[in-house]
Formats: structure tokens, C-alpha cells, sequence
């Protein structure tokens, strides 16, 4: 689970679970050497360290904390006081953090889960998004291959019940898609790979599939953005494409792969100005 909120060091930050004690002792930043301490000794001590967590005198480090600590507590089965730790956070990125966690841990049951999103403060639209995609993820990798437009039916309806209609069909699309990202096929082939899913939808998957690569494990996105620039300036051939380090495809498969490659190069230009524009996508289910 990932939320965007304001790190102990101050910025705006992603946050993943878990952390290393000696990268917890990092983010205390200058925070007095105590302070740290309790924050890693409570983070140790799971569901038992609310109490440690309070005695922190930094607000950031005290309100991260508070929200691991929180998520322990769900994770041991005690929701009442871990949505009273919740609660007991001014409010603020904080506290919509705390029920971010808390959420998250209740996605697999999305309508308790939404219930918390709902808590979330600033974070809860975020919150909603996060829970929906997992509840789809689940449904959509029960399914084989040749069942693609089904699953996309099935994902839209149940999104349209947890989300409302006007977001069901684009969060429905792009879950199928990262699941038929994820097969990995090499070459990319449209019947092969995409299955019965609509076109669009496979589209999007290989679109998916080039950005993931396109990543790699570079941290930088601008890194990123100089090494496709170049690639951008011209449609890319499936033999060009592996020659860049991509992957092929079938001749069949050329038009969904121009429309793909445009996706990836508009996603390039938009984020020219603004290299963070440019998110690196979710790892594939």
C-alpha cells in the first residue's frame, strides 16, 4: 500500500511497509536521539507501542508512529483501538494516514474498507481508488486466459457498485489490462496475449508493459525521460523496439503497438517541464 503524506523529515513523501530499523532511525532527521529511539523501539514492539508513540515530542515522527502502530493493532485483531489511535491524531495528514493504513488492511472486506476511506481526510479519494483496484486485482486473477472481456464486465460492474458508474469503466479497463501486462508474453500478441479483452484495453496493457520496461530499476525519472526522448521522435518497429531493450511483437499485433507507443511517448512529453510527472507504474500483478 502506498499514500502520499509529509514524512518525518518534513516532505511530502510515499510511504511502504515495512521499513528496516536502521532506515526508521535515518527518518528521524535530526529529531532529538530519544525521540528516535522510542520511535524505532515502539515500531518493535508491534500492537504494544501506542504508549511509546506518545511520548515522542516531534509531531511528524510521533503521527508516523501512531499510524504504523495503528495498522499493528488491526493486523492483531484489536480494530476498536486501532481506530481509536486513529482518532486520537489531530487532524490532518496524519490521521488521514492512520485510516489510510487501516483501510488498507481491510481491503480484502472493500465496503468495511471504504468506511474507513471515508475517514481519510485529504486522502481519502486516494483511499477509495487504492481499495476498489485491490478488491478488482483479486477478482480479475481468478480468471484464465480467454476470459478477458468477461473479467473487464464483471470488474466494471463491481467497481460501478463501490465507486459509482462514471469511474467504473477506466478503473475496470486498467486492472485487466495490468493483469494481462503482467503475463509477460514475448512477443506481444494480440490474440495470444490480450485474449478477448477490447481492444483499448489491450492497448493499454501494452502500454503498461513498455513503460515498465522503459523504468526498469532507474530511481530518476528524468533518466528516464532522456532515454525515451530519442526513441519518440519516430514510430518504433516491433525489431527496433527489442533492439532498445524493449520486447517484439507479432505483425498482427503493429497496430495496438503504434497506438501503445504513442501512449508512452504522450506520457514522455506532457512530463518534458515536470520529470515527476512522469509516475513509474505500479509493480505488475
Amino acid at each position: 500500500m502506498r499514500s502520499p503524506y509529509r514524512s518525518a523529515c518534513g516532505g511530502r513523501h510515499t510511504s511502504s511497509v515495512p521499513a528496516s530499523p536502521a532506515i526508521l532511525l535515518l527518518l528521524a532527521c535530526g529529531r532529538p536521539e530519544d525521540d528516535a529511539a522510542r520511535y524505532v523501539e515502539a515500531l518493535d514492539a508491534g500492537a504494544g507501542g501506542l504508549a511509546l508513540c506518545a511520548e515522542i515530542r516531534g509531531d511528524a515522527l510521533r503521527g508516523d508512529c501512531t499510524a504504523w502502530t495503528a495498522r499493528a493493532l488491526l493486523a492483531a485483531g484489536d480494530q476498536p483501538a486501532a481506530e481509536r489511535a486513529c482518532a486520537g491524531l489531530p487532524d490532518g495528514d496524519w490521521r488521514s494516514e492512520c485510516y489510510f493504513q487501516l483501510a488498507d488492511l481491510r481491503s480484502p472486506q472493500p465496503e468495511e474498507a471504504l468506511r474507513l476511506c471515508a475517514q481519510a481526510g485529504g486522502f481519502a479519494a486516494w483511499c477509495r481508488n487504492h481499495v476498489v483496484r485491490r478488491t478488482l486485482e483479486a477478482q480479475v486473477a481468478q480468471t484464465g486466459r480467454g476470459e478477458e472481456a468477461q473479467a473487464e464486465q464483471v470488474a466494471r460492474a463491481e467497481a460501478a457498485r463501490l465507486l459509482g458508474a462514471p469511474a467504473a469503466e477506466e478503473t475496470a479497463r486498467r486492472v485487466v489490462s495490468r493483469h494481462i501486462a503482467a503475463r509477460g508474453d514475448m512477443p506481444f500478441d494480440r490474440e495470444a496475449t490480450c485474449g478477448t479483452a477490447p481492444r483499448q484495453t489491450c492497448t493499454a496493457a501494452m502500454e503498461e508493459r513498455l513503460l515498465s520496461v522503459a523504468w526498469g530499476d532507474e530511481p530518476d525519472p528524468a533518466v528516464v525521460i532522456a532515454r525515451l526522448e530519442p526513441l519518440c521522435r519516430q514510430p518504433l518497429s516491433s525489431a527496433q523496439a527489442e533492439a532498445a531493450g524493449f520486447f517484439g511483437w507479432a505483425d498482427s499485433s503493429d497496430m495496438i503497438a503504434r497506438r501503445a507507443w504513442a501512449g508512452v511517448c504522450a506520457r514522455v512529453h506532457r512530463s518534458a517541464a515536470d520529470p515527476q510527472q512522469l509516475l513509474r507504474p505500479a509493480p505488475l500483478p
